[in-house]
């Protein structure tokens, strides 16, 4: 506690003010009391005594001031002005260790909130008896509500979200308020503001130490990225699965097949099973292990894009012709090629036969035009005996 005069200086100052500033009561009431205040404090402090002779009073206001030993110690000020003898009554309080421990709180919430941030995760809590709902800023991201505004109610929450979503997470909820399990749900949304469209919802059960739920709590984690995925790779495998050419998986690396689909096994008569127990060169005639391999090597390095006319070996020994085009992916770190294989058996039938039949034309053409230049030759020789029977 400390009494100060109107010229600024300190009148009294009780025994742990000295304490708490290292110096005697002499030396604080040798020089006016700014003096020991921070540098970077002396404004805003002068700001302050000139608003309390205005209005009489302060309240909590902070600023630092220098010990004797160079330390530097935070006080909260409370001051009455009584204007009739210009004498200020205070009481400071040390606030320094709390004020370290609010900006450790502080930067730590700020790292929380940018760690959440980064990998798109809120959290939320419900206290039950007070109804009092607290998000965090990452999860009023994620679910595109105005982070000024307090959480919306239970019901306005949900529709947030799809009708099939709702209805999962009502029942989970409703659950675990009944039984305290917690859930785990994928969850779409459907509010057009909201920063992503899938999460993954986690939820944990708050109990007293009676064991009854007084609140839930929970994250939130976007995985709209992840469903992106996933959907792409089911629809590759329902146009794979269901394709009408022949479709197989390579391993660039061994020549070894990873998966096949139904026209691929049935096209050369094994299983699925089978089909992963071959490599590359079971595939085809012995006597051309080396140039199918060749050919497998120019697809994997994308000098090649297409083979006309490869000659595949069937389970049963017989041997039929296939285009084949492929094209190289990378999946979990290995390298792939993806190929498509068109049975060719009917085109190069017919190849064969329009080739048979252009070269029985083409015979047919040699005989007319053989035809034709011997009836010249015959109508040359024909006028020539004419003009000799004329003559004689």
């Amino acid at each position: 506690m400390v009494i100060a005069g109107p010229n600024g200086v300190f009148k009294k100052v009780n025994p742990t003010c000295l304490q708490l500033l290292g110096y005697s009561e002499e030396e604080l009431i040798a020089k006016p009391f700014i003096d020991f205040v921070h540098p970077d404090d002396k404004q805003s402090t002068l700001d302050e005594m000139a608003r309390q002779i205005k209005i009489g009073s302060s309240l909590n206001f902070e600023n630092r001031y220098l010990r004797k030993d160079g330390s530097i110690v935070l006080l909260s000020w409370r001051a009455s002005y009584d204007k009739n003898e210009g004498i200020t009554y205070a009481t400071a309080r040390d606030i320094t260790e709390r004020k370290k421990a609010e900006d450790v709180l502080r930067e730590n919430e700020k790292e929380l909130n940018e760690a959440q941030r980064i990998g798109k995760i809120g959290n939320w809590s419900w206290d039950i008896a007070t109804d009092k709902i607290v998000w965090s800023p990452e999860y009023y991201r994620l679910i595109g509500f105005d982070p000024t505004k307090a959480p919306p109610g239970y019901e306005e929450h949900l529709k947030a979200y799809t009708a099939e979503s709702q209805t999962r997470l009502d029942a989970a909820v409703k659950k675990q308020m009944q039984t305290g399990e917690p859930y785990e749900l994928d969850l779409e949304f459907a509010n057009p503001k909201s920063t992503c469209r899938w999460i993954t919802a986690r939820s944990e059960t708050i109990r007293d130490e009676k064991g009854k739920v007084i609140g839930l709590r929970g994250t939130a984690q976007d995985i709209t990225e992840r469903k992106k995925v996933e959907y792409a790779e089911e629809r590759f495998k329902v146009i794979f699965e269901n394709a009408s050419d022949g479709m197989v998986l390579a391993d660039v690396a061994t020549h070894t097949f990873s998966i096949s689909n139904t026209a691929f096994c049935r096209m050369l008569g094994y299983s699925p099973e089978e089909i992963q127990e071959l490599g590359v060169p079971d595939l085809h005639p012995k006597e051309e292990t080396a140039e199918s391999l060749e050919r497998f090597g120019r697809l994997a390095r994308g000098e090649l894009t297409s083979v006309r006319d490869m000659r595949m070996l069937r389970k049963d020994g017989s041997v039929f012709y296939a285009d084949i085009t492929a094209s190289s992916i990378t999946f979990e770190g290995k390298k792939y090629l993806l190929g498509v294989f068109r049975d060719a058996t009917e085109r190069k039938g017919a190849e064969k036969k329009e080739k048979k039949h252009l070269e029985e034309l083409e015979k047919m053409n040699t005989l007319m035009i053989g035809r034709e230049l011997k009836m010249i030759e015959l109508k040359k020789e024909n006028e020539r005996l004419a003009k000799q029977l004329a003559q004689h």
